[in-house]
């Protein structure tokens, strides 16, 4: 009899633990949390991409993107924790789970289609072309073949640059791209249309002297690791649309002058 009890012992420990572990795996990883836990979204940006994400006052990341995310989580029942980094360290981060999810402005293009999913694209923009203002040496696409042109590094507007330009000069920070062209060590930028008229408001030296449709490319969309979150991006593009429907989506383009 002792014996009999001590077996159905061990087998209930067994069991109890084989509990204990899956509730910690959904936890980590799974589709749901532990009972009574919050969910937890980690997001990558870049905030060097104004009005998308930027630093604002104190410190603080903010912008179109930032916005719209918080929303999406909120909807969702989500928190959105954020990560920033390098616009070109998003999505090795993405592959190697330090974030679930990015949202930096991010063009859908069929190279990165290949390493992720993006959701339904939620903004549709160009390309500019930024020079010193007075500068009559650049006035249309052509004319930058062979300068000194700079991109931010890792998007569709350095391959853009160098399409036109062997000169090419690349860096992580659209910031730093700004003073190189104000000191006359670069000839133009290649930036987004929207990203391009926030800077140059900013600093009125510069200005936009020619646009361009992105034809070889898709909108902005939120991207998440490839195959790992069907349920999710389905769950944020209805989000996407319920937001759009109700106005709060045009609120925030009027908010940061997108419309």
């Amino acid at each position: 009899m002792k014996k009999t009890l001590f077996l159905l012992s061990l087998m209930l420990l067994f069991v109890l633990s084989c509990g204990s572990k899956n509730e910690t795996a959904a936890a980590d990883g799974g589709e749901k949390p532990a009972e009574g836990q919050e969910k937890v979204l980690r997001v990558g940006t870049n905030p060097e991409f104004k009005p998308f994400e930027y630093v604002g006052e104190g410190g603080k990341t903010e912008g179109f993107d930032i916005d719209l995310m918080n929303m999406i989580g909120e909807e969702l029942g989500y928190k959105i924790e954020w990560k920033t980094m390098a616009f070109d360290g998003l999505i090795p981060a993405l592959k190697n789970n330090e974030i679930d999810a990015i949202i930096a402005g991010m063009s859908v293009t069929e190279e990165r289609k290949a390493a992720v999913d993006f959701s339904d694209e939620y903004y549709i923009s160009k390309f500019a072309y930024v020079r010193l203002k007075g500068d009559t040496s650049l006035n249309s696409i052509d004319d930058m073949k062979d300068k000194r042109l700079g991109a931010q590094l890792g998007t569709i507007q350095e391959q853009e640059a160098k399409k036109i330009s062997e000169k090419t000069v690349v860096n992580e920070a659209i910031t730093s791209l700004i003073l190189e062209l104000k000191n006359k060590n670069l000839d133009a930028l290649v930036l987004e249309d929207v990203v391009a008229s926030a800077y140059v408001s900013e600093n009125p030296e510069l200005e936009i002297f020619a646009t361009k449709d992105m034809t070889d490319n898709g909108g902005t969309a939120i991207a998440f690791d490839k195959g790992k979150n069907p349920e999710l991006i389905k769950q944020v593009n209805e989000t996407i649309t319920k937001l759009k429907e109700n106005g709060k989506y045009d609120e925030l383009l009027k908010k940061y002058n997108l419309k």
